[in-house]
C-alpha cells in the first residue's frame, strides 16, 4: 500500500467514490452529490486542519483517508476512510487503519484519534472495535436515512490503548 495527498487529479476518483449512493453515501453524514468541478474546488479549499489522502494498493487507487480537526497542540484528530466497494471485505480497511494509526501515534505524536460513524454501519463499527476504538458519545437520532433515524456514534482511541492492543 502507498499513500499520496489528494489533489485535483484525484477529483474523478473522489466523485465516483463519494457519489456511490448504495455503497458509500448512505454511511456518510454529508450526502451531497458532487461534480468533478465541485471535487476540485473542495480539495483546493480544505483548511490546514484537514487532509485528504488517496490510498493505492500498489497500482490502483482503492480508497480515501479523511483527517479532520488535526490539533497538534492537544495532539488529537478525527479520522475516516472510504474504500471502494469492490475492495471491501478483504481486509483492506484494517490494513489502511493499522498503517494510518501507526503513523498518527508514532510520527505525528497524536495522543488520541476519534471518529464518527452512523449506527447502521455495523461492519465499520466492528472493525473500529477490533482496532481498539471505544464509544465515547452519541448524537441521538442525528442522521436520517432510508426513512429511519440513526444515532451518530463518536468513538475514540488513545495511543496507549492502541499499542496495548497491538502487542
Amino acid at each position: 500500500m502507498r499513500f499520496e495527498p489528494a489533489n485535483e487529479s484525484h477529483a474523478e476518483f473522489i466523485c465516483e467514490l463519494r457519489n456511490n449512493l448504495e455503497e458509500t453515501t448512505r454511511f456518510l453524514a454529508n450526502t451531497q452529490i458532487h461534480s468533478i468541478d465541485n471535487c476540485k474546488e473542495w480539495i483546493s479549499s480544505l483548511p490546514s486542519s484537514s487532509e485528504r489522502i488517496v490510498v493505492y494498493d500498489g497500482i490502483n487507487i482503492v480508497g480515501l483517508i479523511r483527517l479532520d480537526n488535526i490539533d497538534f497542540i492537544n495532539q488529537n484528530c478525527c479520522v475516516g476512510l472510504d474504500i471502494l466497494p469492490k475492495e471491501r471485505g478483504r481486509g483492506c480497511s484494517k490494513r489502511v487503519y493499522s498503517l494510518l494509526l501507526d503513523y498518527l501515534f508514532n510520527y505525528l505524536n497524536m495522543y488520541s484519534v476519534w471518529l464518527e460513524v452512523i449506527a447502521n454501519n455495523v461492519v465499520a463499527i466492528k472493525l473500529y472495535e477490533k482496532l481498539g476504538f471505544k464509544e465515547c458519545g452519541r448524537k441521538h437520532n442525528f442522521i436520517y436515512r432510508d426513512g429511519e433515524r440513526w444515532d451518530y456514534i463518536v468513538m475514540e482511541l488513545f495511543r496507549e490503548e492502541y499499542f496495548e492492543k497491538k502487542n
